[in-house]
């Protein structure tokens, strides 16, 4: 379980800065 809640919060994370990498780059367009 420990495991599981650790990966969630690393997926988690990496949306994170997947989105705002994403929001960057329709501002810098």
């Amino acid at each position: 379980m420990e495991k599981n809640a650790r990966a969630q919060l690393e997926k988690m994370l990496k949306n994170k800065e997947t989105s705002k990498l994403y929001i960057e780059a329709r501002q810098r367009t």
